[in-house]
C-alpha cells in the first residue's frame, strides 16, 4: 500500500505483527497521517505503511494485497482461480531463479544459467505449491495475492503473471526495475 492511498473506514487490514482488524478512523495532524485501527483486542493508531489490506481471510493463512515492493528468491505468492463448484480458490506459488538455486547448491552460476538458456528453459519461474489438510495447529500464514495480469518485481526485474497450463503460472519479462 502505497502512502498517498487512503484506506476506507471498516476496510480489513493486517498490521506488521500480523494482527488483523478494520479501520474506524483516520487521523491528519500537522502533517502526518495515520489510521485508528480496530483489531480483536482492542484499537489502535498504525501509520500506513505498517498496513496491508486484507483481500480474503481463512483460518489457516490471510490473503494481503503487498504488490509494491520487491519479491526473493523462495518467497510465497497466491493467485485466484475460479473453480466450477467452490468459487474463487487460490493456488500458492513459490519464486525461483535459475541463478539462486545455483548459488543455493553451490554451483557455478554462469553455467547454470548458459545450460538453462541452452535447453530453452527460462531464468525466472514460479512452481506451484502443494496444500495439505492437518490437525496440527500453526501459525496464520500471511501470503501477497496477485491475479493473473499484475506485475511482480522479482529478481531486479519487472514480471507480468500470467497463465499457463494445468492452474499455473508463468513469469513474462516486463522491464528492468531501477534499483
Amino acid at each position: 500500500m502505497t502512502t498517498q492511498q487512503r484506506l476506507a473506514h471498516g476496510t480489513r487490514v493486517i498490521d506488521r505483527d500480523g494482527f488483523i482488524g478494520s479501520i474506524c478512523n483516520t487521523t491528519d495532524h500537522d502533517g502526518s497521517f495515520w489510521y485508528d485501527v480496530r483489531f480483536e483486542r482492542g484499537d489502535a493508531v498504525r501509520y500506513p505503511r505498517d498496513l496491508r489490506v486484507v483481500i480474503d481471510d481463512f483460518p489457516a493463512y490471510a490473503i494481503v494485497d503487498d504488490k509494491d515492493r520487491k519479491y526473493l528468491d523462495g518467497e510465497t505468492i497466491a493467485v485466484p482461480f475460479k473453480s466450477a463448484r467452490h468459487g474463487i480458490l487460490y493456488s500458492f506459488y513459490q519464486l525461483g531463479s535459475v541463478a539462486a538455486y545455483a548459488v543455493k547448491n553451490g554451483d557455478d552460476v554462469e553455467a547454470a544459467i548458459a545450460r538453462a538458456r541452452s535447453l530453452g528453459h527460462k531464468l525466472h519461474y514460479a512452481f506451484g505449491l502443494a496444500t495439505s489438510l492437518t490437525a496440527w495447529e500453526r501459525p496464520k500464514e500471511i501470503v501477497p495475492g496477485f491475479d493473473i495480469g499484475d506485475t511482480i518485481r522479482f529478481a531486479g526485474k519487472l514480471f507480468r503473471i500470467e497463465r499457463a497450463p494445468n492452474q499455473n503460472i508463468g513469469l513474462v519479462e516486463v522491464e528492468p526495475v531501477s534499483a
